[in-house]
């Protein structure tokens, strides 16, 4: 079936629920917040946090004024910072669901055999370094800067967050994935797989991913399985713990062009899964490797509009919301691309360039979440489609080669463009 153009269903889902008094409500940290009339009102102040502006603030409040057309242009961005603080986080993580949760409802999604296929892994936020943030995550002794721990449940085959968590950075990497369980029992799921690098595997969290019904395809030490009896590379067992816990495990093992031993762990029994499947299976993970690139540089997560931990949280669910929403709008183009340039004979195939994506996406995202009329938004859609076919990029498979950095003292290199 051809897939439908879900961002501007989307968008007008996102658009009323920020209207909606029941969403203002729940929204406000106090009953009198957002009661009287304010040059700029609750919808207003949520939009441009949800913007995701990465340059000076009171340029910002300009260019968002503008764009809102509102007259008044006295509002400075001390008033802005006062506006935020008024508005839960929780409110932005709400926003990001939605998106979510009206993709999987509704698009016809890629899947692995049957599966969805998601990868969890986590990283480290740099934040600013201020007491207040310093108290609430902590601060890395060795470099003197305060971070946060980011962890990410997220979908390697359609490229959407399923789930995200930001921590003090000491947190266990564990406990923040049997979070993503616990958050992925409340997403439409039906066949999960879920892929995890060295490090998580333990006997109570594979324990818990089988009990709820998932599956998973796990990295590990040897350490982990040198208790185990093993008599072949492909290995099917009950396994007792130290701990008491008892799983039953399938355990492979292969070389790595580089003769270095691989070990991954899975509760996927069906035969018919080779090691070669299992091979395959596992490079998948490295889309959220590069999801966290995508994050980092293009998103430019860790660049804050603001300093104080509501700020901090509201700027890091406004970026999952808009990297979701770039997300659906590849998504959307995926068919068109196909047909124009993956059905001819061509060296490569190609998809929708991510940068561009990003970078379009917030030139128009005040318009689409704004604009009341599905006739205006359906028009501001094809626009943006229309260019987004016009700067594609091939799909270059195993890819060996790093892109290093010829000059570590350029701040600002040619293939790191501000987006």
């Amino acid at each position: 079936m051809k897939n439908k153009k879900w961002v501007g269903k989307i968008t007008r889902k996102v658009y009323d629920k920020i209207l909606s008094e029941e969403f203002k409500e729940g929204a406000r940290m106090r009953e009198e917040d957002f009661t009287r009339n304010r040059k700029v009102n609750f919808p207003e102040t949520v939009l441009f946090i949800l913007s995701g502006t990465k340059k000076s603030l009171q340029s910002a409040v300009y260019t968002f004024f503008k764009e809102m057309k509102i007259q008044e242009e006295s509002y400075s961005k001390q008033a802005f910072s006062k506006g935020r603080q008024r508005i839960k986080p929780e409110a932005f993580r709400e926003l990001f669901d939605t998106v979510t949760a009206e993709f999987y409802e509704n698009a016809e999604v890629k899947k692995y055999r049957g599966f969805r296929v998601s990868a969890i892994d986590g990283t480290k936020y740099n934040l600013p370094n201020t007491p207040e943030l310093t108290e609430k995550y902590g601060i890395q002794k060795s470099t003197n800067q305060v971070q946060a721990l980011g962890s990410c449940l997220y979908d390697v085959l359609n490229g959407i967050l399923l789930d995200v968590q930001l921590f003090p950075y000491n947190a266990s990497e564990r406990a923040l994935a049997e979070l993503h369980i616990d958050a992925l029992k409340n997403i439409e799921h039906n066949q999960e797989l879920l892929l995890m690098d060295r490090g998580y595997p333990s006997a109570a969290l594979l324990k818990k991913i089988a009990e709820n019904g998932f599956h998973f395809v796990a990295r590990c030490d040897f350490s982990f399985i040198k208790s185990m009896s093993l008599t072949d590379n492909d290995c099917t067992l009950e396994h007792k713990f130290q701990n008491g816990i008892s799983c039953k495990l399938r355990v492979i093992k292969f070389k790595l062009k580089n003769a270095t031993e691989e070990i991954l762990v899975t509760n996927i029994f069906d035969e018919s899964y080779t090691i070669e499947d299992f091979k395959e299976i596992y490079h998948l993970r490295w889309g959220i490797e590069e999801k966290y690139d995508d994050l980092k540089n293009k998103l430019q997560i860790e660049n804050f509009s603001g300093t104080s931990p509501i700020a901090i949280l509201q700027d890091f669910y406004a970026t999952m919301f808009l990297s979701n929403l770039a997300s659906v709008l590849m998504f959307d183009c995926a068919d068109e691309i196909d047909k124009k340039y993956n059905t001819r004979d061509l060296k490569y195939k190609y998809k929708a360039n991510v940068s561009m994506t990003i970078s379009l996406l917030k030139v128009d995202l005040i318009a689409l979440l704004s604009v009341e009329s599905d006739r205006k938004r359906a028009k501001l859609l094809n626009q943006l489609y229309s260019r987004l076919m016009d700067c594609v990029v091939p799909i270059r498979d195993d890819r060996t080669y790093p892109h290093n950095r010829k000059h570590l003292s350029l701040k600002f290199p040619n293939n790191r463009k501000s987006l």
